[in-house]
């Protein structure tokens, strides 16, 4: 009796096995390059004992489709039954999500580049399931958006696909013996999804300064309509009437230009304080 309980424990665990090295062998390979006599010999069995398991390289690649989703739904499953708030919800689904793509690396580059070897049926179901869990996270953000008051024009289901975006594409460029632990990299795609990169005091403090740059050349751009000064044009239309040298090309006395540019220099320095703010 024993035995036979612990047969299906056993098949399992066999599965298991030869479908960690075959999503091994398709990450580094490919689907089409590998064989399953190589998958045989990278868990120790002959191909006879693998076809035991899987009658095919196609079912290979299902199992490793089916597996996939399976992480992802039964992680979001769990999460959800602590019933926690929902911008904590959030943050623990994008936590495991992260997690899941760096720690089954091989699963996801099979699951995100082989799906054009799946049978039509199976492609069909991995899409309902993968639209399925992007609407769970859908309603995710939106009732965390509605609990935080805040409202942006940006539609749930957009960012929706922006984290996943993030979070999927990890898998192309995480190192385990590199910089940032996994938890690392969830928190900074937390911490962006929840404040933005506009957020910080020093992108705020750069943000006013710029637009009091801006106020600042509207002003000097509306001052000779406000003051009726005369513009550059009549200006020099009346100096040359009255004096010929203009005409002629000469400079003007050098008195009078250097009084010109320390009134002007006088002018511009009144607006410094605005320009001298320390940015960022």
């Amino acid at each position: 009796m024993k035995r036979r309980a612990r047969r299906p424990l056993r098949r399992r665990l066999f599965q298991s096995q030869i479908l960690s090295a075959a999503a091994d062998r398709f990450r580094v390979r490919g689907y089409r390059a590998t064989t399953l006599e190589e998958i045989a010999g990278d868990v120790g069995m002959s191909k006879a004992t693998v076809y035991r398991y899987f009658r095919s390289k196609e079912q290979l690649l299902a199992g490793i489709f089916h597996r996939t989703m399976t992480l992802f739904e039964q992680g979001l499953a769990s999460i959800r039954a602590d019933r926690l708030p929902p911008d904590e919800e959030l943050r623990r689904v994008i936590h495991h999500h992260v997690r899941t793509v760096i720690a089954e690396r091989s699963f996801l580059t099979v699951f995100f580049e082989e799906e054009a070897h799946l049978p039509g049926p199976l492609v069909r179901s991995i899409r309902r399931r993968k639209a399925g869990y992007d609407r769970a996270l859908a309603g995710i953000v939106d009732a965390a958006l509605a609990r935080s008051g805040r409202s942006i024009d940006v539609p749930p289901r957009l960012l929706v696909f922006a984290l996943l975006g993030m979070s999927n594409w990890v898998y192309t460029w995480y190192r385990p013996n590199g910089r940032w632990a996994p938890e690392a990299v969830a928190e900074a795609f937390i911490t962006l999804a929840e404040r933005g990169y506009r957020g910080s005091p020093a992108w705020r403090r750069h943000d006013v300064v710029t637009r009091l740059d801006r106020i600042e050349h509207d002003m000097h751009a509306l001052r000779p309509l406000v003051e009726g000064v005369p513009t550059k044009a009549a200006s020099s239309r009346t100096s040359r009437s009255k004096s010929p040298r203009s005409r002629a090309g000469m400079s003007a006395p050098s008195g009078s230009g250097g009084r010109r540019r320390r009134v002007r220099r006088r002018s511009e320095g009144e607006h410094r304080p605005l320009r001298g703010t320390t940015r960022p």
